[in-house]
């Protein structure tokens, strides 16, 4: 046969095939109802709200949202969360925002806003190569953030920057001893190795009143992190996903209860973080107040196809979706960016997909197995995502 012939017809076969792939099949009942349960969103970055209003209704009582994304490091996820964080800073009075980021860090860039550039400012909480770009989302919210009065959290913990961390520390308690500062940084780039040293000289020290003297709710709040950092680095025998959502769980619990009981406060994570539930183990989003759940909104981000950066390893392409998955059952409702509601539902043969054990993807290439309506209150979904360029800088040498 004609070389020619042979080529043609393998690249024929070739997408057929990954056009099946990528259209694979969803239940009928589910495809022929799936409009009944969701709600088109027409932008990324529009500052006219009038496809968000649906969320109103379903915010109401809710002062506590938290909303997810199934990948860092993706240019569409940084668009929509800007756009709906400021939507609901506008429109719904939400004026807290925290961040799976490190606390003290976050908690400086509110005194930061002013005094210097959108670029210095995120470089700041996310150090990065300087022959990277930053995301058009991170840009927007910082230009929002700098013109705006709402303020700037974080309930992760700095285990990357010792030098960083003793410079906020000092300026709270500049009585902390310089000792114990470097015992400190030089614990975590051991931990950072995986040597999981222990080192309790923070316990000596903590109950002294002189050296933190807590006058101010602010002077409490860095004293708080500092426990939770101690109980991390120096409680905990290993480095596990479990450990670390506790802490970040006990950091939430007291962004909402202690530092902000008044205000309506919007988180930002990982969807795994703030899952409701995880079939795997606890994580932060199981950790919250049992008087605190019914006054929260999960929403979980998604994307169908296209590329991730996960962190410094990408762009990544994601996996295809696979038959009956979450991405493609919500791929059947013919939107770029499509939003679903599990709250307010009853589960129904038209619905059922939302109440079973069904596959996502998570980061670019891991397959989960959720159920939708367990783990979130609501989805939003992106068609087609692209990955951000940027090089984080990790760990101070």
């Amino acid at each position: 046969m004609n070389k020619k012939i042979v080529l043609f017809l393998l690249i024929l076969l070739s997408s057929i095939s990954y056009s099946q792939n990528n259209n694979p099949k969803v239940d009928k009942v589910w495809t022929e109802n799936i409009h009944q349960f969701t709600t088109p969103i027409l932008s990324l970055k529009s500052q006219d709200y009038s496809d968000l209003q649906f969320l109103k209704a379903l915010l109401e009582g809710k002062p506590y949202v938290f909303i997810g994304e199934s990948s860092h490091e993706v240019n569409e996820y940084f668009l929509l969360r800007n756009r709906l964080v400021q939507y609901l800073y506008q429109e719904l009075g939400y004026k807290v925002v925290a961040i799976e980021g490190y606390k003290l860090v976050c908690m400086e860039a509110n005194n930061m806003r002013n005094e210097v550039s959108l670029d210095s400012l995120y470089n700041y909480c996310f150090p990065y190569r300087s022959d990277m770009i930053m995301p058009e989302g991170a840009r927007l919210f910082l230009n929002f953030f700098k013109n705006s009065d709402i303020q700037y959290n974080g309930f992760d913990i700095d285990l990357e920057f010792p030098n960083r961390f003793q410079q906020l520390v000092k300026k709270h308690f500049p009585l902390v001893p310089d000792s114990i500062l470097s015992l400190d940084s030089a614990l975590i780039m051991s931990f950072n190795k995986g040597k999981g040293l222990e080192f309790k000289a923070w316990d000596d020290i903590l109950n002294d009143s002189i050296i933190f003297p807590l006058n101010s709710k602010r002077d409490q709040e860095v004293y708080q992190a500092i426990l939770h950092r101690r109980n991390w680095l120096y409680k905990m025998a290993v480095n596990n996903p479990h450990n670390r959502d506790s802490i970040m769980g006990r950091n939430m619990n007291d962004i909402i209860t202690r530092f902000y009981p008044d205000e309506k406060i919007i988180f930002l994570a990982h969807n795994w973080h703030i899952s409701k539930f995880n079939l795997d183990h606890e994580v932060m989003g199981e950790y919250i107040h049992d008087s605190l759940r019914s006054k929260t909104y999960v929403l979980g981000l998604y994307a169908y196809q296209g590329k991730t950066g996960v962190r410094d390893s990408g762009p990544v392409e994601l996996v295809k979706q696979k038959k009956n998955s979450l991405g493609a059952i919500l791929n059947t409702a013919g939107h770029e960016i499509v939003f679903t509601d599990f709250s307010q539902q009853t589960e129904k043969p038209e619905n059922s997909w939302m109440f079973k054990e069904i596959q996502s993807v998570s980061w670019a290439f891991q397959r989960h197995k959720i159920i939708p309506a367990k783990r979130y209150d609501g989805i939003i979904q992106i068609k087609n995502i692209t990955a951000t360029k940027l090089k984080y800088l990790q760990y101070e040498k």
